[in-house]
């Protein structure tokens, strides 16, 4: 029996509602974090290009942790920041959550689907 990668990634896709995003909230606020699972290859090569830049000291490890943020959150990076100063949280601590969190829902239950209210409008 082969497996169909398309079926399976069309498949996660619409579990998440957003081609490549899954969704977290903070308080009432909705934010799109992007998949590992479903992330193109040049998400993970910047990844590791803000590893090597911060090994190699040319970005402090804030400000690699402020790199990685924007590469998971995009134009809602500030707002993630802010939400997490007010309720005293380290934001990278917390998108790390996010994303084990979101981890684990995926190898729980891989292709369930996404109720309305998960969906993004």
């Amino acid at each position: 029996m082969a497996v169909d990668l398309s079926k399976m990634l069309e498949k996660r896709r619409e579990v998440l509602g957003k081609d490549d995003k899954f969704l977290a909230k903070f308080d009432d606020t909705e934010f799109w974090i992007v998949a590992q699972e479903l992330a193109p290859r040049s998400h993970r090569e910047r990844l590791a290009e803000i590893q090597a830049d911060v090994e190699d000291e040319v970005l402090t490890p804030f400000e690699g942790e402020d790199a990685v943020i924007e590469q998971y959150l995009g134009d809602q990076s500030d707002d993630f920041r802010t939400m997490c100063d007010e309720a005293n949280v380290d934001p990278f601590e917390a998108l790390n959550m996010a994303l084990s969190e979101h981890n684990k829902e995926v190898r729980r239950n891989p292709t369930q689907r996404s109720s309305r209210n998960t969906r993004r409008r």
